[in-house]
């Protein structure tokens, strides 16, 4: 696993996500490769100041960006008992197509569901949905939908290092492919 950080290109509108999809594309090519995904990104900026896009490599060979224009970070180094914070943009599976008068509701506890995923790896202690949430535009092909999002965050001692590799890797929830479920871990602390 490699984590990489480069600027967003000028004038993206990043509610339109298949432009997103496409300018991380053009600098580390497909994201998947006979069939495995080969990186995750996100444009959330959780590891510096400005416009950032993160990207994460996943199993199998790290993808080789353009060089000048995307910078190397160090990955997270985790260890059993090791406290964590985290969070992730979450994308809901239901594609949106016209506003919904339950949506918020149904986005919201879709959210929440996503603690019990993290406490096969670690003992929360906190988790939080964030109440705002949005809708993300896509295209795939013809086909133009939208779907829900939101964002969480975490905290607590990691339990299980391999099950929470695991999820660091390949992410949580749908439309990957448009920049959803990279899971950024925000602040580690040494074992105590």
């Amino acid at each position: 696993m490699r984590d990489y950080i480069l600027r967003v290109p000028a004038g993206l509108d990043l509610s339109q996500r298949t432009a997103l999809k496409n300018a991380v594309a053009a600098l580390f090519g497909d994201r998947c490769a006979e069939g495995h995904p080969r990186y995750l990104f996100s444009p959330d900026p959780l590891i510096a100041e400005g416009p950032w896009i993160r990207v994460r490599s996943c199993a199998g060979p790290a993808p080789e960006p353009a060089r000048g224009l995307v910078a190397e970070l160090a990955a997270p180094v985790l260890r059993v008992g090791q406290r964590i914070e985290a969070a992730a943009w979450v994308a809901m599976k239901a594609r949106v197509f016209h506003a919904e008068t339950d949506l918020h509701d149904r986005v919201m506890a879709g959210l929440a569901r996503y603690r019990d995923v993290f406490a096969a790896a670690i003992d929360l202690s906190g988790y939080a949905v964030d109440p705002d949430i949005g809708i993300a535009h896509m295209e795939r092909g013809r086909a133009r939908f939208g779907r829900a999002y939101g964002r969480i965050s975490l905290s607590g001692r990691v339990t299980d290092e391999p099950a929470l590799r695991g999820l660091l890797t390949t992410g949580i929830g749908a439309a990957k492919a448009y920049g959803f479920g990279l899971i950024g871990v925000i602040n580690s602390e040494d074992r105590v």
